[in-house]
C-alpha cells in the first residue's frame, strides 16, 4: 500500500500519514510510529514556511495543508511522541 514511502501531504487524496497514526495507534508498532514521527518533524524543520511560520504545501488550499499538518502532529502527540514540540507546533498552524 505504500506505507513506507514518502506521502507528502495528507489530504483528500493521500491519506498514508493518517493511515500511518491508525495503525500507530491500534498496534503500537514502533515502525509506525516512526514514520509518523518523520512526517511530523519533516513538517517543523524542513517544509518551506511563510515569514510568519505557516506552513506551506501548496498555492491551492493553502490552509487546509496546514490544518491537516497540525491534526497529524496532534494525533502523534497523543501517542507520546515529541508531546510539547508537536503540540506547540498545531497551535501554531492553527493559530495563524
Amino acid at each position: 500500500f505504500g506505507l513506507g514511502n514518502w506521502n507528502g501531504a495528507f489530504n483528500w487524496d493521500n491519506k498514508i500519514s493518517g493511515v500511518q497514526v491508525l495503525l500507530a495507534k491500534l498496534t503500537s508498532k514502533q515502525a509506525y510510529k516512526d514514520k509518523v514521527q518523520g512526517y511530523v518533524d519533516y513538517l517543523i524543520s524542513s517544509q518551506k514556511k511563510t515569514p510568519k511560520g505557516l506552513v506551506y504545501i501548496d498555492q491551492w488550499g493553502t490552509l487546509r495543508h496546514a490544518a491537516n499538518s497540525a491534526l497529524i502532529a496532534l494525533q502523534a502527540a497523543d501517542l507520546g511522541i515529541n508531546a510539547a514540540t508537536y503540540r506547540a507546533y498545531a497551535k501554531k498552524q492553527i493559530d495563524y
